[in-house]
């Protein structure tokens, strides 16, 4: 991707001072020399126009041996209509796309070449396209940028692969706390102004951005009148001068975009926002408007914020973070566009009590107004401000920028020489007088960014025993809840698979004031569903409604578990509902495959059986072995109970206490039975069915085992569509239409293999092919790109799974009922991420061992 990732130019955190540079701190006794130095060395800079209204300046810096060549296109998100927000920096994205002379993505490698580089931003006011090349490159290298920024093929499949990309930069501006936090206040201090608005756009309206409507901004605002070309460097003014009216003196076009302020609906007294997120450190950030850059006021602004937040001995500082040591760090920021700007303080601190800090911030603004700053205070902050602008036009790339940057907000390039003779003449009552224009007792915007309280997920037990956890999760007025209860396929006694399946249908099939019939008429009148579950070491209930109902849900499922009626003719339903569920496992050809599978792989353990049941068993089942399954396993000490959603904590502790503390029952413990290990084990099932499934199968880590992350990442990089086995069996080979690897872990330990469907021909080859490719897997391991995609996937994929409450809700009850804590789900991606490539090549190594394979063959034979 090809851009400048500057905060201020994506609506985050904004530089400071009026050339968004990051000052620091400046050794002061050789400002002034340094400027005189420089006043040496720099030859004079060259304003022109072409009759199509381009203009283009030029300033040489014999000896340099590099030119820098940038386009500044008068054109930023403050121009954009809101339907479709961020199409300027889309556009940025696509320029270096693909031209009709240079194909997509070979205009960066053409560049870097010529031992130069090339790159873009977007801000609120401009788009920007640079290059900075050896000067015996500077005619190529400008060839290809100008081509790039006037003739652009935007191709179609670019433009759905840059969306894709954009769509990931948003999400990762969200979870960055500073540009969240900088994102926030832009919005919350301009209201509606279009400055509010994110240079990057929206989800929403970068999805609905089409080609149609990236070319017709294109020729809107891409026209020869709208934009400045900047070249600064080694370089001939005559042959450069050339260059542009040789390349940009036929094109047509004039700006006809107009420009609107809307001015924001700020209200009437100060504005603030609240923001928690899954953080350690606390950051609060506050503005006041000022106006914009070439106001009278900004050079005494300018001083007046480096006086506050500029350096170590800077007022915030020393009072904040080197005296009461209540802040980790202090800053000020001048935001300064075209239009009107802000005054920014920042700091990270910790804790949660934002407001003292902003309460101190305030407290020393104040005491500056009262005492005035010193003569050393002043001078300081002068040449603090005039070194800055030195230190950025060190590089001709740098003082390029300096001049495109004032020439497209301020229409004059020599704004910074009037600008420091300004700075030199502000004074001690200049500096007063801001304060109270602009800040002592003026509205501002406030945004805080928090970390989450350490108690959500918040849990609680109740006296019976009954494990409680809630998540709260604000995002849509619904809830999620799981309740399981130690059960399944091992606490199942010997002729009773399929027990604890059948037990969880029950629950919902009567109590002893309803029947099923109304038991279904409730849920659906709360616009809800209850579903029930049953596993290797786990069975219950499982519901999803809406906030406002969660004293009736929870009144109905107290009855649900409490006063459950089990009745013959409902317990007969049920085993016709448990004969289905069988025959079409039965019927499937994959899911028999994996049952017959785990039967040879868990061999002498109960993990061996299917949860589902056998058919003899469930019709073998009495009334009375179910009740005496139901009053030993459905019991509060044996539950962990976890909702998730728009709930508030404290009221669902009380209502939970208020339904549930009067339910007893004994407890029962989740038991670790070691699963044996297997020697080779080969077997055929025959079945008649077109293809043949295979599975070729080993022992894994159980989920609280240290290697099932390793795991986790060598399946990730195995399966799907853009995995290894894929690729051989799927591309090269086309052999199979279904195939993938697998990982199923279980408390104790997991199955895990390749899986593939195939003709019933292929299948010694593919078996050949397999195992070969299961040898070269344990001999050579994976590529460090392999490994770091794999995670990247495992973790994105894990964040767009528990969007749901319903997943979060599944993962605190089982990962608390396992021992893995409730708020496991959060910290699962931090396993992940320290994954090193060494430990998936140990894991194969250790796991991956073809002489303990479960190699089954379900289908016809050869």
């Amino acid at each position: 991707m090809i851009l400048i990732s500057k905060p201020s130019m994506k609506g985050e955190r904004p530089f400071k001072g009026l050339f968004f540079i990051l000052r620091k701190a400046v050794f002061f006794a050789c400002i002034f020399g340094c400027i005189l130095l420089f006043g040496r060395t720099v030859q004079s800079m060259n304003i022109f126009s072409l009759d199509n209204g381009l203009q283009y300046i030029l300033e040489q810096r014999k000896g340099t041996g590099v030119v820098a060549v940038q386009v500044w296109v008068k054109t930023g998100s403050r121009y954009e209509e809101q339907k479709i927000a961020g199409i300027t920096h889309f556009i940025e994205h696509l320029i270096f796309k693909g031209t009709e002379k240079v194909k997509s993505n070979e205009m960066a490698a053409r560049i870097e070449s010529l031992g130069g580089n090339i790159n873009a931003f977007t801000s609120h006011d401009n788009t920007v396209y640079h290059i900075v090349v050896p000067k015996n490159a500077f005619k190529e290298g400008f060839a290809i940028l100008v081509d790039a920024v006037t003739n652009p093929a935007f191709p179609a499949e670019e433009l759905a692969k840059e969306k894709k990309v954009i769509l990931e930069e948003i999400k990762m501006g969200e979870d960055d706390p500073q540009r969240k936090l900088f994102k926030e206040l832009f919005s919350l201090s301009y209201g509606g102004n279009l400055y509010g608005r994110p240079v990057i756009g929206y989800e929403k309206t970068v999805k609905a951005i089409s080609r149609e409507d990236i070319q017709q901004y294109f020729k809107t605002h891409y026209v020869p009148d709208n934009m400045v070309i900047v070249i600064t460097g080694d370089f001939e003014e005559a042959e450069a001068a050339g260059m542009i009216k040789k390349h940009v003196a036929e094109r047509g076009g004039k700006n006809i975009a107009a420009f609107e302020n809307i001015e924001g609906d700020k209200g009437t007294g100060n504005r603030e926002k609240l923001i928690e997120k899954d953080i350690r450190e606390s950051y609060l950030a506050f503005s006041y408007d000022i106006p914009a850059i070439t106001h009278e006021d900004m050079p005494a602004l300018e001083v007046l914020g480096t006086i506050l937040g500029e350096g170590e001995s800077s007022r915030l500082q020393k009072q904040l973070k080197n005296k009461k040591g209540i802040v980790t760090d202090s800053s000020t920021y001048l935001f300064t566009p075209r239009e009107e700007g802000l005054f920014i303080f920042f700091a990270t601190f910790k804790g949660k009590d934002y407001r003292l800090i902003t309460s101190e911030i305030e407290k020393e603004v104040s005491r500056l107004r009262k005492e005035g700053p010193t003569p050393l205070e002043i001078q300081k902050a002068k040449n603090i401000i005039k070194a800055s602008y030195v230190y950025s036009i060190e590089t001709v790339q740098g003082k390029a920028r300096q001049i495109g940057n004032f020439q497209t907000l301020t229409g004059d390039p020599h704004f910074v020489d009037n600008f420091l003779a300004k700075v030199d003449r502000v004074g001690r009552d200049d500096i007063i007088k801001m304060m109270d224009k602009y800040i002592i007792g003026k509205h501002k915007a406030i945004v805080a960014m928090l970390p989450k309280s350490p108690s959500n997920p918040y849990t609680f037990k109740l006296k019976n025993g009954l494990k409680c956890v809630v998540n709260k999760e604000p995002a849509s007025p619904t809830f999620a809840f799981r309740i399981g209860f130690i059960g399944g396929v091992k606490e199942e006694a010997p002729g009773e698979n399929g027990i604890f399946n059948v037990l969880s249908k029950m629950l919902l099939k009567g109590t002893k004031d309803k029947n099923a019939a109304k038991i279904a008429q409730e849920i659906d009148f709360l616009a809800g569903n209850v579903s029930a579950f049953s596993g290797k070491n786990t069975f219950g209930l499982s519901g999803r409604f809406l906030s406002k109902d969660i004293e009736e849900v929870f009144g109905l499922l107290k009855d649900l578990l409490t006063s459950t009626n089990l009745k013959k003719e409902e317990l007969k339903k049920v085993k016709e509902e448990v004969f289905s569920e069988i025959r079409q496992r039965d019927d499937d050809p994959v899911g028999y495959t994996f049952m017959r599978f785990n039967e040879i792989l868990f061999k002498g353990h109960p993990y061996s059986k299917d949860p589902v049941g056998v058919e003899s068993d469930i019709e073998s089942l009495k009334l009375s072995e179910l009740e005496k399954v139901y009053k030993k396993f459905i019991t509060p000490s044996n539950a962990v109970l976890a909702i998730s959603g728009d709930v508030d904590e404290k009221k669902v502790e009380d209502l939970f206490r208020k339904m549930f503390s009067d339910w007893s029952g004994e407890a029962s413990i989740l038991q670790n039975k070691p699963v044996p290990a297997i020697n080779k084990s080969t077997q055929h099932i025959d079945k008649e069915i077109m293809q043949t499934h295979l599975v070729f199968g080993f022992l894994g880590p159980g989920v609280g085992n240290e290697d099932r992350y390793a795991i986790e990442v060598m399946d990730s990089i195995l399966s799907g569509m853009g995995g290894r086995i894929h690729k051989i069996l799927r591309e090269e080979k086309p052999y199979a239409y279904a195939l993938t690897f697998f990982n199923q872990m279980a408390f104790e330990a997991g199955g895990m293999g390749i899986y593939i469907g195939t003709d019933k021909k292929l299948t010694e080859e593919v078996k050949k092919i397999v195992k070969a490719e299961i040898e070269r897997i344990v001999k050579e391991g994976f590529t460090e790109k392999e490994v770091e995609d794999a995670k990247s996937y495992l973790i994105g994929t894990h964040y767009i799974r528990m969007q749901a409450n319903s997943a979060k809700a599944t993962s605190m009850c089982l990962d608390t009922i396992y021992g893995l804590g409730p708020g496991y789900f959060k910290t699962w991606p931090k396993h992940i991420e320290a994954i090193k490539k060494e430990d998936v090549d140990r894991a194969a190594k250790k796991y991956l061992l073809l002489d303990r394979m479960a190699d089954i063959a379900v289908g016809g034979r050869p």
